[in-house]
């Protein structure tokens, strides 16, 4: 009995207990850790996206408003359409993951 199997394009393999223990999650951040994101996040929001509308008024934000819900749309409806198509557990990584592999 082979340990790989094919189901609709997609390859399925079977691997032992140490795969797993190799690519298990690790703890890293800590309270700094998390902080700095934090602090990152509010920065760079701040400064970079809001002024920046703010400084071409309302209706510059406003175009830049329906502009990303259009671009989320299109987001949302790609993965919907993609998770019958590839059943994984990863969501869109496993499907970058599935489009990128060369085997």
């Amino acid at each position: 009995m082979s340990d790989k199997q094919s189901v609709g394009g997609v390859t399925y393999q079977n691997v032992g207990k140490e795969y797993f223990e190799k690519r298990g999650l690790r703890r890293y951040a800590r309270v700094w850790s998390l902080w700095a994101l934090g602090v990152g996040a509010v920065i760079s929001g701040h400064y970079s996206g809001w002024n920046f509308g703010l400084a071409h008024g309302f209706g510059g934000m406003l175009i830049a408003l329906f502009i990303i819900a259009a671009m989320y749309w299109g987001l949302i409806y790609s993965l919907a359409e993609m998770s019958p198509a590839l059943p994984h557990t990863g969501a869109a990584y496993s499907f970058a993951r599935s489009a990128s592999s060369t085997s």
